[in-house]
């Protein structure tokens, strides 16, 4: 299936704004496979600059301190109440995850950082 690169800009503004629709600032959440809640970063507001050729990239994520220690295998990009937005797998560089960490084995009061993130509608 082909897009306009208007059709991939729009969709994608469509999405990440919805980031934006409660009061107080989205989340990049990360949790464990059982669902354990390792840490939540908090977006910017909005959440992420206009879509150009279908991409999306995230204003600043604020580094948060670790809640749990834990191996963290998947994220949820979350309105401010909570809800979830989209979310997908977590990996190492070495592998194929829809976010790449540097680590995945997190240590409970450490620092979680996160540089940068986009969303893409192809």
């Amino acid at each position: 299936m082909f897009k306009s690169t208007e059709a991939k800009n729009v969709a994608c503004n469509a999405i990440v704004e919805l980031l934006d629709t409660t009061s107080g600032p989205g989340w990049l959440s990360l949790y464990t496979s059982n669902d354990t809640k390792v840490a939540s970063l908090a977006l910017d507001n909005p959440a992420f600059l206009s879509a150009v050729d279908g991409t999306a990239v995230a204003r600043t994520i604020t580094d948060a301190t670790a809640l749990i220690s834990g191996t963290v295998s998947y994220f949820e990009m979350q309105t401010g109440d909570g809800s979830m937005v989209w979310g997908g797998s977590v990996s190492l560089p070495t592998f194929t995850g829809d976010m790449i960490l540097n680590t995945v084995n997190i240590t409970e009061d450490t620092t979680v950082s996160v540089s940068s993130a986009t969303y893409v509608v192809p």
